[in-house]
């Protein structure tokens, strides 16, 4: 009985755990990126990549996904989808406004993958009665596998396409068929959905040769940053420009490796980087050595173990001694690689991810002219924008933004902005604003465009009455609840039936509740406990009152007699203690059958005696009537 209430508990728990795992931990995760033109022309055939990415923190592999493509029937028809993976199959399956996708490894290891992949292209057809504008492929329910059948996860993914007037002959397609580097390999493999690549090249190579062919004849190619690498991290931008002006950034981030040692002729090695050189001369130099050197240095014979150098360096000696942190004055290992943005400013609606590195961006007809900046998570990285400034926008053609954001260790990520101007105005304006009953609209907002309030410390929610002037439109409000002492900020958003969102802002300032507000169970205990210690100190008077207010009869002063054998207790003055003279009523109920008549006698023989000997003295009657009721009590 007791093994099986052993194995019943141990089974019980592993359910737990692997309830728990699935629940707080959850499925592992992986990244899909679909990609492909943002504009087209009705009665067209589009083609869009998806590609896998994040698969080299994946244990044991990429082997297989699966998930479900759904799109707007009315404005395209789903044609194919192909397989991209040498050694993985591809299988579909098509209803109304769906497509549902499986693909795998069809001998897993043997095409595993650990590296970012294009891992299949899916083909549609804009049909020719497609109403203009804005329509949605969507991407979800996306599942995958290791190679040996563990689960994978990846969130949804959506791609917006602007279905346009035809009139147009010019291409949109900015993507590359073919990128490369001589003497490099690209990690990951090239492939036209695929933006951001690496390579490691030896120190001595400070330029490289890049070859980039566009999928478009009549598109641009323009390659920047190929030439004076700098030891450390480089970025090679390769910027495509479509025939309608449309574009698209691939980068290349090149490390160039440091010199692996600072000795002029002699031979050895260095197992780290040393934060000084030493010269001809003797001297010394406080620089960090990460490693241990050893060889000879020039013409004599040198050592360093543990970041501390000393030998014959060149011609003459000299020593040099440093701390073995582990870094150098060169060294990046304590430095950010935050290279994340915070926000994105300049554009209404945006809806901004830090991760989210690429953005098709439609701005309502009325936009002509934009503005961009950009702040990054920490404040000791760079940001380069290219195209901050946008005027005279054209209706259709697409505007490449480029934000580099530099973090403090020379890593390096690329936000790209694809924007363009839709031939839709947005109806996105409020014909009713009111706030806590007051109609903000009646106010002027500030030089920001936005309003400003203040509440009092019992205010703790906004009701908020947002009414659109289109019918169309939809509102969201975020942040009227549990409003914190200090600034608020409310943001009222506004989205037209075409996607385009416009953001009000209300600045809400609430008044400090004090620290009665923050505390006040606090303060009410301990007014409930001054009640308490008074009452106390009130019962207490009020005695001490009583028993000086006892005559010379040994009366209380409502009559009563503290020995008297209708009391609750009785008294024996012939008990040796205290404790043990009062005997509870319902034991006894008659004095004399506690005393015998002798004793009686005798204590009242002696009552009188002393009361007669104190006749007269109040003083001395008041203190023996205390003492002899206190001895009682």
């Amino acid at each position: 009985m007791k093994k099986l209430k052993i194995i019943s508990i141990f089974a019980f728990v592993t359910i737990l755990g692997t309830i728990f795992s699935i629940n707080v931990f959850g499925l592992s995760k992986y990244v899909v990126k679909i990609d492909g033109p943002s504009s087209v022309t009705k009665n067209t055939n589009i083609t869009f990549s998806l590609t896998a990415n994040n698969l080299s923190t994946i244990t044991n592999g990429y082997s297989g996904y699966s998930g479900t493509i759904t799109y707007d029937s009315s404005k395209l028809e789903f044609i194919s989808a192909t397989n991209s993976i040498t050694g993985w199959q591809i299988y579909t399956s098509k209803s109304t406004d769906k497509v549902t996708f499986l693909g795998y490894d069809s001998n897993p290891p043997s095409s595993t993958k650990t590296t970012d992949t294009e891992i299949f292209k899916v083909e549609f057809k804009v049909l020719s009665n497609a109403t203009l504008g804005n329509t949605e492929i969507n991407i979800s329910n996306i599942k995958g596998s290791t190679s040996i059948g563990d689960p994978l996860a990846a969130d949804s993914v959506t791609k917006t396409i602007n279905i346009v007037d035809g009139s147009s002959s010019k291409s949109s397609d900015a993507t590359l068929s073919d990128l490369s580097v001589d003497g490099q390999t690209l990690t990951p493999a090239f492939s036209s959905g695929q933006t951001n690549y690496q390579i490691t090249v030896p120190n001595d190579v400070t330029s490289l040769n890049v070859s980039a062919q566009a999928n478009d004849p009549n598109a641009k190619v323009q390659i920047t940053g190929n030439n004076n690498l700098s030891v450390g991290k480089n970025n090679i931008i390769v910027e495509v420009t479509a025939e309608d002006g449309s574009k698209k950034v691939y980068n290349i981030e090149v490390t160039r490796s440091s010199d692996s040692s600072n000795t002029p002729s002699g031979g050895g090695s260095t197992g780290g980087n040393t934060g000084g050189n030493t010269p001809s001369g003797g001297g010394s130099t406080g620089g960090n050595t990460g490693g241990n050197t050893g060889g000879n240095n020039s013409s004599g014979n040198g050592s360093t173990n543990g970041g501390n150098t000393s030998g014959n360096n060149s011609s003459s000696n000299g020593s040099t001694s440093g701390n073995t942190s582990g870094s150098t004055s060169g060294n990046t290992a304590n430095k950010s690689s935050n290279n994340n943005l915070k926000s994105i400013s300049g554009i209404d609606g945006l809806d901004f991810d830090p991760s989210k590195t690429n953005y098709d961006v439609y701005v309502p007809f009325e936009v002509t002219n934009l503005t961009i900046s950009a702040i990054p998570q920490n404040s000791k990285a760079k940001v380069q924008i290219t195209n901050s400034k946008l005027s005279n926008l054209e209706v259709g053609k697409t505007y490449t933004v480029t934000i580099v954001v530099t973090a403090e260790d020379s890593s390096v990520k690329i936000y790209t902005l694809n924007i363009k101007r839709s031939q839709y105005e947005s109806e996105t304006d409020l014909k009713k604003l009111v706030v806590n009953k007051k109609d903000l609209l009646l106010d002027e907002p500030d030089s920001n465009g936005e309003f400003n309030i203040k509440v009092g410390s019992d205010v703790d929610e906004l009701d908020i009455d947002a009414v659109p002037t289109s019918e169309g439109s939809t509102v969201k409000i975020k942040g009227n609840k549990n409003l914190k002492d200090g600034n608020n900020t409310v943001v009222v958003e506004v989205t037209d039936k075409n996607g385009f969102k416009k953001d009000y802002t209300i600045n809400v300032e609430k008044k400090s509740g004090g620290i009665f507000k923050d505390y006040w169970v606090l303060w009410l205990l301990l007014l409930l406990l001054i009640l308490i210690i008074l009452l106390i100190m009130y019962l207490h008077k009020k005695n001490s009152e009583a028993i000086d207010e006892i005559d010379e009869t040994g009366l209380l002063p409502n009559g009563s007699n503290p020995i008297d054998k209708n009391s609750n207790m009785l008294y024996n003055p012939n008990n040796s203690t205290i404790a043990d003279s009062y005997i509870p009523k319902h034991v006894k109920t008659d004095i004399n059958d506690l005393l015998d008549d002798q004793s009686v006698s005798e204590v009242k023989k002696e009552t009188k005696i002393l009361r007669n000997e104190m006749h007269g003295d109040k003083e001395l009657e008041k203190e023996y009537t205390i003492t002899e009721n206190y001895r009682k009590k």
